[in-house]
């Protein structure tokens, strides 16, 4: 009698070996165990934040996931997300503990990969830098205005940032605080 497995078959198999071996006995129907994830806007912004953004629209478009572009790694359904990317890469995810030494405590639950997974890490690596590079020729090339929104204001967003004017003026001035968050809660870009 011959076994024919697939490059599927095997991909599973070598990750439930890598899950046992490794020491991360998480089943893969992870459920997240965070329950801090207020982060700053500056953390929000910051460049893990920015990363995360990627992800979160990839994960949309790869698992239709719904999660918000915010950039906020904090919350349990993308560590959910991230938990299933890793393993659907090949690559073996690793569930911040407290008092680890490898994750500040108050990120117990967060999902990352290994500090000794080198191989993780290159292939997250080749994951995510096209995604950066594809995204920062994006905002570098898109601009759009809405002069309709309201009777006082032009709004543009240009190169991933967010912008107003007084109508008509076109002295734009970077939105930053309340303001920012009110353009991109409020204000339509087509």
């Amino acid at each position: 009698m011959k076994f024919i497995i697939t490059e599927e078959d095997k991909k599973y198999i070598r990750g439930l070996y890598e899950q046992t071996t490794s020491g991360n006995t998480q089943p893969t129907n992870f459920k997240s165990t965070i329950t801090n994830s207020n982060l700053t806007q500056q953390q929000l912004n910051s460049r893990a934040g920015n990363s995360t953004k990627l992800l979160q629209d990839l994960f949309n478009k790869k698992y239709s996931s719904n999660l918000p572009i915010d950039g906020n790694w904090m919350t349990p359904k993308y560590n959910e997300t991230m938990y299933r990317f890793l393993t659907d890469s090949g690559i073996t995810p690793y569930v911040c503990k407290k008092g680890d030494g490898y994750c500040p405590d108050d990120y117990e639950g967060m999902v990352t990969i290994g500090r000794d997974d080198d191989n993780g890490w290159i292939k997250y690596s080749g994951i995510i830098r096209p995604l950066i590079a594809q995204n920062s020729t994006q905002q570098n090339t898109q601009s759009k205005v809405n002069v309709n929104h309201d009777k006082s204001y032009d709004y543009k967003f240009e190169g991933g940032k967010y912008y107003y004017s007084l109508k008509g003026k076109n002295n734009w001035v970077e939105a930053k605080g309340n303001g920012l968050e009110s353009i991109k809660k409020n204000v339509k870009f087509v």
